[in-house]
């Protein structure tokens, strides 16, 4: 199964869920996450992370952009998150990660 396609299934999965789907995540970054696995998708082949193109969806509290996160500054780290956000997120996209969009904290 290619990335592109798991992503697919994974923003099929939050659609078929309804209300419900849509209302566990806080921030859906699906185009991104679409253009991100189809060039994990083109690089095939190339030396690639080990976790390379398997979506996931990280909590509220953690940083996904250089932005604030929504916990006041403070992300799961137990710190204030820094310019490029939080650093298990960083290491989740270094590994390959796709982050499909943050859930809620409930």
């Amino acid at each position: 199964m290619s990335s592109s396609e798991l992503v697919n299934h994974a923003a099929r999965g939050i659609e078929a869920a309804g209300e419900d789907g849509q209302r566990s995540f806080t921030a859906l970054r699906l185009v991104q996450a679409c253009a991100e696995a189809a060039a994990i998708d083109r690089a095939a082949g190339d030396a690639l992370p080990p976790f390379a193109g398997i979506p996931i969806a990280v909590k509220e509290i953690c940083s996904t952009s250089p932005a604030r996160s929504p916990a006041r500054g403070r992300c799961c780290c137990g710190g204030a998150t820094g310019p490029a956000g939080c650093r298990r997120h960083r290491a989740a996209e270094a590994s390959g990660f796709i982050v499909i969009g943050r859930t809620n904290m409930t």
